[in-house]
């Protein structure tokens, strides 16, 4: 599982994590085996997961399938909570 974390700073720097940036590290890290590819984004609460199955955005008040805990589930909410 691999999880990717955008700051405010991605967005405004050069050379930090664009889109393109984050697409290729997620080519690159299903190619080679990963089964989860997290996009965490905490401005707009969400969290983009992508698996062998597919691709899904999950937001605010949804629950997340646990792929390390099968039949167990991560709401989105708690990921941003401090």
């Amino acid at each position: 599982m691999i999880i990717e974390i955008l700051s405010p700073s991605d967005r405004t720097k050069k050379g930090e994590n664009t889109p393109q940036k984050i697409a290729k590290q997620r080519v690159v890290a299903m190619s080679n085996g990963a089964r989860e590819f997290w996009v965490v984004d905490a401005d707009k609460r969400t969290v983009h997961v992508t698996t062998p199955e597919g691709v899904k955005t999950y937001g605010p008040g949804e629950l997340m399938p646990c792929s390390l805990a099968p039949g167990k589930y991560i709401a989105v909410n708690g990921i941003f909570e401090a």
